[in-house]
């Protein structure tokens, strides 16, 4: 009896674990604003190298493999001086 206590609440602590999140960021592109020389599209492809500071650098199918999960993804526009530029932002949780 007590080794089944001891199972179940060790499963039930599992289960209610909070999820591990990381943020991770493709490297920044530079954008053309020019009009002679209009912007090109960006995309997030499955060889896009993400730089994620718990996760480590990897591409999306190396995350998913590595049991993250794809939560959120957007672009960054940046305007420093002198160029802009564009990135992504992807946001990854899994379960501890």
């Amino acid at each position: 009896m007590k080794l089944a206590l001891v199972v179940l609440l060790a499963t039930s602590a599992n289960a209610m674990a909070a999820p591990d999140a990381d943020v991770c960021y493709s490297a920044p592109q530079p954008l053309s604003m020019s009009a002679s020389k209009p912007t090109q599209p960006q995309h997030l492809t499955a060889k896009t190298t993400l730089e994620c500071p718990r996760a480590g650098n990897h591409t999306l199918p190396q995350l998913v493999q590595a049991g993250w999960r794809i939560v959120a993804v957007s672009d960054e526009s940046m305007s420093p001086i002198p160029t802009p530029t564009m990135s992504f932002r992807v946001v990854i949780e899994r379960d501890q």
